[in-house]
């Protein structure tokens, strides 16, 4: 295999020095060539390759910083400015980004939150944070997915009746379904710190959806989250009666289940074709 091109290395190497851990300095210096930098960056205006370099990844640090406080708005007013930026600074250490768009800088913040060992004191500090970032992360998602027509009342009324057990119905793009161990939904916008730590832990199923352009949320009870995760993963409209009639029994499932579907048409979480 050929070596890659210089331009590709040297891009690689100053990357790797923008977002070292340590600075850009200590960084050279443990590399044990802290003139290698000299042949990829010069010294302009009296000032050192290094610091220059150095600036930058200051700059980098406090724009992904003003990013990530922006998409997770929430979570950076519930922590406060001082524990926001070390955890900031803890998650870019072990996820540096590495999708061309700042966008995609927070996408493994509310794993990482939950599940990775040197999240453990942020989540002592607010226990709530994961729930937080996830419900965030999800409006997030939800405000940029793709548009896509919706199912309307009129398509369902056109489905003959001996074809509805093999219907498929399917959700937007626009919408996530939300497993929570703290009912973040009801926090108020940007908690203090004090507010957010009083939430007390409860199991929540949260649907976020986007309509008319506005990102839009509501807690769904177990039945109705059974459906929707069902419609997400293809099932036939036949299985969805099947899970209805035997969380309530049949009498009341034909019933139970029009409202269900009036109201996921009604708020347009299913989608139509075009």
């Amino acid at each position: 295999m050929r070596p890659p091109p210089r331009l590709a290395r040297d891009e690689a190497e100053l990357a790797s020095l923008v977002t070292a851990p340590e600075g850009v300095v200590k960084a050279l210096d443990e590399a044990g060539d802290p003139a290698r930098l000299a042949s990829i960056l010069r010294s302009d205006r009296g000032i050192d390759a290094a610091i220059r370099l150095e600036i930058y990844s200051n700059a980098f640090f406090a724009r992904l910083r003003s990013a990530l406080a922006k998409e997770f708005a929430d979570l950076a007013s519930a922590l406060g400015d001082d524990a926001f930026h070390d955890l900031v600074k803890t998650y870019l250490m072990i996820h540096p980004p590495h999708r061309p768009s700042i966008r995609d800088a927070g996408a493994e913040l509310p794993a990482f939150l939950a599940r990775d060992g040197v999240a453990e004191p942020f989540r002592r500090h607010l226990p709530c944070a994961p729930a937080l970032a996830a419900f965030e992360w999800a409006q997030t998602e939800v405000f940029d997915a793709a548009d896509a027509p919706r199912l309307l009342a009129e398509d369902l009324a056109r489905v003959e009746a001996d074809a509805f057990a093999d219907l498929v119905l399917e959700p937007i793009p626009a919408l996530r379904i939300v497993e929570l161990d703290f009912p973040v939904h009801e926090l108020p916008d940007a908690p203090s710190h004090p507010i957010a730590l009083a939430l007390e832990r409860r199991p929540a199923i949260v649907c976020v959806f986007r309509r008319d352009e506005r990102v839009r949320f509501r807690e769904l009870d177990a039945l109705e989250a059974r459906v929707q995760t069902a419609i997400a993963d293809g099932v036939r409209f036949e299985a969805i009666c099947e899970i209805v009639g035997d969380a309530i029994g049949e009498a009341a499932a034909a019933s139970t289940l029009a409202g269900l579907l009036g109201r996921f048409v009604t708020e347009g979480l299913l989608r139509g074709r075009a």
